[in-house]
């Protein structure tokens, strides 16, 4: 039907797997990536159009036309949005590696700048292989990359415009170090529970899904991991505080005794 895209797995091991996407007359994907995966795209019938950010920020997007037996590879930052433009059906082969299972999607601010307003994990694609071990430096990495971190100054001036501000620290670091005014403190064990706004046992300073949230910690490390947590609960504002504690406390800014 047009407007209909259709994909199906062909093939899965522990290193790679291949889908076979039929693309009905203007059918499209939404602006996205795939996650950790590289990958590679073989238009093998009809021709399909490939829009991506433009890097110069000269306009929204860049236009790449892909033709019969045309192929685009594509790194794990590649970002861009598929169409078939034409009133035919195209056909194409997509590869990844490692096999993926999460996405990514974006839109576009007023500025023309591209942001994450969602990171899904795909129910089709997962499945069960034994993946090379990462470090905890890589995880971090990996979930600052989903992230638009902010300064302290930044923070405070998002809580002055509605953002929540959420201590995760030990109850030790708060009384070695005092506490930011206004933050919510939630220990890191419970966060999800508290600041999903679906759970029962949410805190009520949390009020939807599109509600700016800025964790921090102690230096910043921890709270990348807790913030990309909270995004995959589909708090798409989510975010953290950049050198934590220790930054607001450096740039000058209000620091309430502990107790």
């Amino acid at each position: 039907m047009p407007g209909d895209r259709n994909s199906s797995r062909v093939f899965c091991s522990e290193t790679h797997d291949i889908w076979l996407i039929r693309w009905g007359a203007g059918s499209s994907t939404e602006l996205h990536d795939h996650g950790d995966s590289a990958g590679a795209l073989y238009v093998v019938g009809g021709e399909l159009v490939e829009h991506r950010p433009n890097p110069a920020g000269r306009g929204r997007t860049l236009r790449r036309v892909l033709r019969q037996l045309d192929d685009r590879p594509m790194a794990p930052s590649h970002i861009h949005e598929i169409a078939n433009e034409s009133d035919t059906v195209a056909t194409s082969v997509h590869v990844y590696s490692p096999p993926w299972a999460t996405i990514h999607h974006f839109d576009f601010t007023p500025d023309s700048e591209h942001r994450m307003i969602r990171r899904e994990s795909r129910p089709q694609a997962r499945i069960r292989v034994r993946m090379k071990p990462r470090t905890v430096d890589e995880l971090i990495d990996a979930a600052r990359a989903s992230l638009h971190r902010v300064t302290a100054i930044e923070a405070r001036d998002a809580t002055a415009n509605g953002a929540l501000l959420v201590d995760t620290r030990g109850s030790e670091l708060r009384e070695r170090d005092g506490k930011i005014p206004g933050a919510l403190v939630i220990d890191r064990n419970v966060l999800e529970w508290r600041l999903d706004p679906a759970s029962a046992h949410h805190t009520p300073e949390i009020t939807s899904h599109e509600q700016q949230i800025i964790v921090f910690c102690n230096e910043g490390y921890a709270s990348s991991l807790a913030a990309q947590s909270l995004q995959d609960l589909g708090l798409h504002n989510a975010t953290d505080l950049i050198g934590g504690i220790q930054a607001w406390i450096a740039a000058g800014l209000p620091i309430d005794p502990a107790g």
